[in-house]
């Protein structure tokens, strides 16, 4: 049986931590760089190392079960929070409301790749597989997979019909809305538990993910992708992934 690994945090340097049993502890102290959770496997067997973007409202913890799966597997794992989730930075309101999906791609995503030293597999979920796709746009990515990804405008997707005040923070959502969006088949006490850990989020990345605003030019993206929709997804139906352009 191979030794599990463990996860350790770090924003400028790695400095090693227990990960918690649903994800690492929020840190209180201030910083200015995306807080990283990095698994590093006890057998390493994998030359590409994995990102893991999670999606809107949520943080590194939801991938914490994928990261040391991945982990156990001889890849090198890094999960990280966007700014204003989990352990990142929180940024002034009205800087936090400006903020779209890209800007993950061009700030927190390319921060931490560029400490990589070598182009790596991104997994990104939702808004997060849109901000791993803008990335690879222009940046060298050994493969992309992208799990009930946000769809680039050229796919022509229906609107989905979500109130958004460009305001004030989005969320979180209530319960019975976030079972529907995003735990249609966990239990109820996991579907609650993961609820209770749900942070809002900018209104302008809320729009860009309900509305397909985001443009993005595929033809550009070189690394081998593999997309995913599911069934009882109801923020990016099956149907607006079958349309992707190939």
């Amino acid at each position: 049986m191979r030794p599990r690994p463990a996860a350790a945090r770090y924003h400028s340097a790695p400095a090693r931590t227990r990960a918690s049993r649903i994800g690492p502890t929020r840190t209180t102290q201030p910083c200015t760089r995306p807080a990283v959770d990095r698994y590093v496997p006890a057998v390493p067997n994998r030359q590409a190392a994995v990102v893991l973007v999670h999606g809107g409202a949520h943080a590194k913890w939801s991938f914490e079960q994928y990261a040391r799966v991945l982990s156990e597997e001889g890849y090198e794992v890094h999960a990280l929070d966007w700014f204003n989730h989990g352990g990142s930075a929180r940024l002034p309101e009205e800087q936090f409301l400006c903020r779209g999906i890209d800007d993950v791609a061009y700030e927190e995503l390319r921060y931490l790749t560029e400490r990589l030293g070598r182009p790596p597999v991104i997994i990104g979920h939702s808004m997060g597989a849109m901000a791993a796709l803008v990335y690879a746009v222009s940046n060298p990515v050994e493969r992309l997979v992208l799990l009930t990804p946000v769809v680039p405008s050229s796919v022509g997707a229906d609107p989905i019909d979500l109130d958004v005040d460009l305001t004030k923070p989005f969320g979180p959502v209530p319960y019975d809305l976030a079972r529907v969006l995003f735990y249609p088949t966990l239990d109820e006490d996991l579907a609650r538990m993961y609820h209770q850990l749900l942070e809002p989020e900018s209104p302008r990345a809320v729009w860009q993910a309900t509305r397909w605003t985001i443009d993005v030019d595929l033809q550009a993206v070189t690394a081998p992708t593999l997309v995913f929709a599911t069934e009882l997804d109801v923020l990016t139906p099956p149907a607006a992934v079958a349309d992707w352009p190939s």
